[in-house]
């Protein structure tokens, strides 16, 4: 009779798997443990026995043996010829309870900590999350490990480790050390928030952090600097006329000022085959982000259909590589006699510049028209100006 663990594959998880083997037949049956990969030694049958919960894994699965085993010999003492279906059902009625930490605290190391964000992560790439989101959580891990290796603090520690000194320590070296902006430093501040969030859940006996991130305050941010062409502006430049490159360039910024879409939505939209017209004659191109893969409609102004009537239709609106773009766009700057360096986000700030202070479109409207899972970030995009507060103070109390 052989007993062995192995690891089957499942949509969400590895879960580690029990064959029993007995008189030339094989059963299979999930023990419930789910399995890190990377923690899974396949030639010794066990977990690498580098943390608590790991070293928990392998006597676990030491006591499942040696069930099994006191089973099949029970069944044998029987003078009975066992087969695994025979065993396992011996097993499940007489299995010892196991539990040698039931007074103990046992908490994930944090390198499983780490696994499991980009597990879950992945799992969302595509349908919550685009491929640029995916990478940033990649990066912040990067952060992370390079600080706790040089505070000697390995990441096979229980999350413990993590304690309030070490995360102020940790914000601190980002700023001090790495030269890091306050925001990107309180985008890994944000990121300790999931991450010992999950420490928690996969604790055991109701374990929990006695702090939490959101303890430490946020640093300061300025008032992000938003860099658009005013409608006066916009105006005058969409009626310039430009040739051969130049004139490809005007018409994709003019494009994406006009729709208000990212530059990589703007490569997207030219996949949108039908342009839907609603009952008040309004046209719309739908489609998803490629950074949040948030489905959204794009309102198609007069001037962006007659620039797809231009080239015949989306999928033949003109398109150039990223910096190429860029550097059109600044030679297009100075051929307008503008005051300002476009780029490729010009575009877009210009459009929600032009809806919150000509049009007077509602923010959250707004923040819809430009594929915005929340209107809390217009605020990096635009923002409604004194003299559009005043005039529509002058139009309720005078």
């Amino acid at each position: 009779m052989k007993v062995l663990f192995w690891l089957r594959s499942r949509k969400t998880q590895k879960i580690v798997h029990l064959r029993i083997t007995a008189l030339d037949e094989s059963l299979n049956v999930s023990t419930g443990i789910a399995a890190i990969p990377e923690h899974w030694l396949g030639s010794d049958n066990l977990f690498n026995p580098i943390s608590k919960i790991n070293i928990e894994y392998n006597n676990q699965l030491s006591q499942i043996r040696a069930d099994i085993l006191r089973a099949y010999n029970d069944l044998t003492a029987e003078r009975r010829n066992p087969t695994p279906g025979m065993i396992l059902e011996r097993y499940q009625n007489n299995k010892v309870s196991y539990n040698p930490i039931a007074n103990t605290i046992l908490v994930p190391t944090i390198e499983e900590v780490m696994l499991t964000i980009i597990k879950n992560k992945r799992q969302q790439l595509g349908k919550e999350i685009g491929k640029a989101t995916f990478q940033r959580y990649f990066r912040l891990q990067k952060r992370l490990s390079e600080y706790l290796k040089e505070s000697k603090i390995p990441l096979y520690s229980d999350v413990t480790k993590l304690n309030e000194a070490t995360m102020k320590g940790f914000f601190g070296w980002l700023s001090d050390v790495k030269g890091y902006s306050n925001p990107y430093v309180n985008k890994h501040r944000d990121y300790m928030i999931l991450f010992l969030e999950l420490a928690n859940k996969a604790s055991r006996n109701d374990w929990k952090l006695d702090w939490i991130v959101r303890d430490i305050p946020l640093l300061s941010v300025e008032e992000p600097e938003i860099v658009k062409l005013t409608f006066e502006q916009y105006e005058k430049f969409k009626e310039q006329k430009f040739i051969g490159s130049l004139e490809r360039v005007h018409d994709m910024f003019v494009f994406m000022a006009e729709t208000g879409v990212h530059i990589a939505d703007y490569r997207r939209i030219r996949a949108v085959k039908v342009i839907d017209i609603d009952d008040n004659g309004n046209s719309w191109a739908s489609m998803k982000r490629e950074k949040s893969k948030v489905k959204f409609d794009v309102y198609l102004t007069k001037t962006a259909l007659s620039i797809i009537e231009k080239y015949g239709s989306l999928a033949k609106l003109p398109i150039m590589a990223d910096q190429k773009y860029n550097d059109h766009l600044k030679l297009l700057g100075i051929r307008a006699n503008l005051d300002i360096e476009l780029t490729s986000k010009v575009a877009r700030k210009t459009f929600c510049h032009i809806h919150l202070n000509k049009h007077k479109t509602r923010t959250d409207i707004t923040a819809k028209l430009m594929g915005l899972t929340s209107d809390r970030c217009i605020k990096h995009y635009g923002t409604i100006m004194r003299d559009t507060i005043g005039e529509e103070l002058m139009k309720k109390y005078i």
